[in-house]
């Protein structure tokens, strides 16, 4: 009973992962929805949607339902990296990576890992991806400068807002 147990729990797992596509690099995936008339992300550019992240069914992290700046495109670090698919990617894309957890696991300090993950085991880490927008590298430059200018004027501003302060409030010490 244990063994037909096991070999049925082996099955469930290895169609769980031929229902995903692999990349010459390793990496694999699956998209939901595709929006191939979609921009594209670019290297540099930060990704906007929700994102959920697991460690085999374990959820690490999510912001479903509250689409944010989640990821920024980087170049590869390891064959197969979410770097891959998120270029793989376009605007209204859902799409699901897994990417194996020891990959990462060598290039991470081991208490920047989950406290579930286990070396060598074969776990899986899941990226779920709905992708709604990009912010280009100028857009994140220009966004910098803007504030570094208001934070500059602000600082320029500020012995006169203190002193009008100090005098509206009558205070001596």
């Amino acid at each position: 009973l244990t063994v037909l147990a096991l070999t049925f729990a082996g099955l469930m797992t290895a169609c769980n992962t031929d229902q995903f596509k692999k990349t010459d690099n390793g990496l694999r995936y699956k998209f939901e929805t595709s929006n191939p008339d979609g921009r594209q992300p670019q290297l540099g550019d930060i990704i906007v949607g929700e994102l959920t992240l697991k460690l085999d069914t374990v959820l690490i992290g999510s912001n479903a339902g509250h689409p944010d700046r989640i990821l920024q495109v980087r170049p590869d670090m390891f064959k197969g990296d979410i770097n891959e698919g998120l270029q793989m990617m376009h605007i209204g894309d859902k799409a699901t990576f897994a990417i194996p957890a020891d990959s990462i696991g060598k290039i991470l300090q081991d208490n920047q890992m989950p406290p579930n993950y286990k070396r060598g085991t074969g776990q899986m880490f899941y990226y779920e991806i709905s992708l709604s927008d990009i912010v280009s590298e100028e857009e994140q430059q220009q966004e910098q400068a803007n504030f570094m200018e208001e934070m500059a004027t602000r600082q320029q501003e500020e012995p006169a807002v203190l002193a009008q302060y100090i005098k509206d409030n009558n205070i001596t010490s």
